[in-house]
């Protein structure tokens, strides 16, 4: 019991649970805009779960939602469903980014619970 409340296995959980719910919606995302809004996914260039699939190849996805890019298409309905998804997308993505170097930081702080290693 001891090693779950130990700082590195909660920046763990955390890490690994914000990877889960930055994922789920992000994939959510990709799927329901290519599958409703295929004019607004070739809009924003056509992303994939494998070309999003991790923090760097992600960040041109989130960049066109932060900078709202998806109001220049031609199409109302995609750029209502990406205003209705920006934020999670936004956060998740943010969340996900400053859990990995608390994670880091953790580990040279406080080191691995004394049962793990």
């Amino acid at each position: 019991m001891e090693s779950i409340t130990h700082p590195t296995a909660i920046a763990l959980i955390y890490f690994l649970g914000m990877l889960v719910i930055g994922s789920a919606i992000q994939w959510t995302f990709l799927i329901k805009l290519k599958k409703h809004h295929p004019e607004q996914w070739q809009h924003a260039g056509s992303p994939t779960i494998m070309s999003n699939g991790d923090l760097v190849k992600a960040w041109p996805t989130t960049k066109y939602l932060i900078q709202k890019l998806y109001k220049e298409s031609n199409s109302s309905s995609g750029i209502k469903f990406c205003d209705l998804y920006r934020s999670p997308m936004i956060y998740g993505y943010f969340l996900t980014a400053i859990s990995v170097p608390l994670f880091f930081a953790s580990i040279l702080l406080f080191g691995w619970p004394p049962v793990w290693s």
